[in-house]
């Protein structure tokens, strides 16, 4: 979607309300990866000597190769972010048909990106002989303004700027701010199983781990979206950004602009690019795996637990206090508690119910067809349980459109928080409540 420069000041309005060289604030932090604090930490292996003299792949990937070339380096990012993304306006001499089919964006085949060094780690278990490899994945923000942040790998990142400069705020507490710049190219998936990162345990002897270890690298691949998001304006090339601001305990700043491609992944391979050799693979077909989940259950608090799933921020479930009725629903973007059960009785949690009734709950399939588009809850119902008549149909009708499809919360203009969420793990999530809070099974 266009972003427009109006668009982009309203946001440095808002990231420097706070905090201006005058006026430090609170530094935002990400859940999953971490940001680069050193150029060394940011180059990517494609910036080295002995890698600039290897070329990019031109030709579709061969997803049934045994081995790869001596440091292998993949599609060029850059060349299929100018392709998919910056797509120049129509010219003065170029029909309409011309322009739209130059730009429909639509890639045959498949292509592999090798991922920085940053994005793997691994570590040696000389008792076992294994290797756990793990692919990390980092947070990115696509857009202007946007509440979500997604999941994806970085393929490159690099230090443009550093500078220095005294910040204080409106207690006369002063202090010396680090303010950084980088740009960063990433590859956003399509919510699934290998999106959330992963792990391999690969069998090495002592001899080989030793001489392989510095040598591991990780790739994606997988087809090119049909859908990119356009540069956040007209005078930028980036389609991202991302503002972390500093506070008198932290006192770093960093700005950091985005290149992001959209992807289906088809595998993650991890591979030795000194030998060609294929370690590890891990493929996602359709509805093949499922996604992980993770569980934090209170100490404090009997009852009370949060469900998770790696590689879908926005999706959870929770489950309520015993001492208050318990309940579970599941949770857009964190906030809105869009359908579950409480005391037996199928419903909505309160953040869902609407005085004025401008709320709506909508879920989408993969093909982008509305499934549902239904008033969510006015009041909050006997004895607080925020009984809801169109939840039960809600769940079935998540349940039946994901792993592809979406749930989504309109009408609430002013929130904070995220709206939208993939369905991605939405069936995982419901297992967990089949066996946890009493859920009844969706699948007849």
């Amino acid at each position: 979607m266009q972003k427009t420069n109006e668009a982009a000041v309203i946001l440095l309005a808002v990231a420097f309300m706070f905090f201006s060289e005058a006026s430090p604030a609170q530094t935002k932090k990400k859940t999953t990866g971490t940001r680069p604090k050193t150029a060394e930490a940011a180059t990517a292996t494609s910036n080295s000597p002995a890698a600039a003299s290897i070329s990019y792949d031109v030709k579709p990937f061969d997803l049934t190769a045994k081995t790869l070339p001596l440091g292998y380096r993949g599609h060029s990012f850059r060349k299929m972010y100018e392709s998919a993304v910056l797509v120049p306006p129509k010219g003065e001499f170029e029909t309409t048909a011309e322009y739209q089919q130059r730009a429909k964006r639509t890639f045959d085949g498949s292509y592999a990106f090798v991922l920085g060094e940053r994005a793997v780690s691994a570590t040696y278990d000389a008792d076992q002989e294994v290797m756990q490899v793990v692919i990390r994945t980092d947070g990115f923000r696509p857009g202007v303004g946007v509440r979500d942040t997604e999941n994806g790998y970085t393929v490159e990142s690099k230090k443009t700027s550093e500078r220095e400069y005294i910040a204080s705020n409106a207690f006369g507490a002063s202090v010396n701010v680090t303010s950084t710049s980088y740009d960063t190219w990433g590859i956003i998936p399509r919510p699934g199983p290998l999106s959330g990162g992963a792990t391999f345990a690969i069998k090495l002897a002592r001899p080989e781990a030793q001489r392989t270890k510095s040598n591991l690298r990780a790739m994606v691949v997988g087809r090119i979206a049909r859908e990119q998001e356009a540069p956040i304006s007209t005078n930028s090339e980036s389609n991202g950004l991302w503002f972390a601001e500093a506070k008198i305990d932290s006192p770093s700043e960093i700005h950091e602009r985005q290149f992001l491609l959209r992807m289906e992944l088809i595998d993650l391979w991890v591979f030795d690019t000194t030998t060609g050799a294929i370690l590890a693979k891990h493929s996602e077909r359709e509805d093949h795996g499922e996604m992980s989940v993770s569980v934090f259950e209170s100490k404090d608090h009997d009852g009370y637990a949060i469900v998770s799933l790696a590689g879908n921020r926005n999706l959870t479930l929770n489950r309520g206090f015993s001492q208050y009725g318990g309940g579970c629903h599941i949770v857009v973007g964190g906030w809105y508690e869009v359908v579950g059960m409480k005391s037996g009785v199928w419903g909505a949690g309160a953040s869902m119910v609407d005085l004025r009734g401008r709320k709506r709950l909508v879920v989408i399939d993969r093909d982008g067809a509305e499934l549902l588009n239904e008033g969510t809850p006015m009041t909050f119902g006997h004895d607080s349980r925020g009984e809801w008549p169109h939840a039960e149909a809600a769940a079935r009708l998540m349940w039946q459109a994901a792993p592809g499809g979406f749930v989504e919360v309109k009408g609430d203009d002013y929130s904070s928080f995220p709206t939208k969420a993939s369905l991605a793990g939405f069936r995982e999530l419901w297992k967990w409540g089949i066996s946890n809070c009493g859920f009844p099974s969706l699948e007849k």
